[in-house]
């Protein structure tokens, strides 16, 4: 039996003024963790890794990762606290 595989999105920071972003649709970078592209499988996973890996190569976004997220309203929600709070982009106090 092979490990569940939990939705994931693809997190970076903009090279130029470092705000937090995430992969969305057409490989395009967005503030909003809504609007990110979620990977339902490894497959779409490792897509979503090869158009951020092109987004490093153009020097548009440093620090790819990808980020576990709750998807179950087929909107990305940050399953860590600490993704939760760059989602949020303000002070966590």
């Amino acid at each position: 039996m092979g490990k569940i595989f939990i939705p994931q999105v693809v997190t970076a920071n903009r090279l130029r003024v470092g705000d937090v972003v995430y992969l969305g649709a057409d490989e395009q970078w967005v503030i909003d963790l809504g609007r990110a592209t979620i990977a339902k499988d490894a497959a779409e996973l490792a897509a979503l890794e090869t158009a951020a890996a092109k987004s490093v190569d153009a020097q548009e976004v440093v620090a790819v990762y990808a980020i576990d997220v709750d998807a179950t309203t087929g909107v990305a929600v940050a399953r860590s606290v600490k993704e939760r709070i760059r989602a949020a982009r303000g002070p966590s106090v």
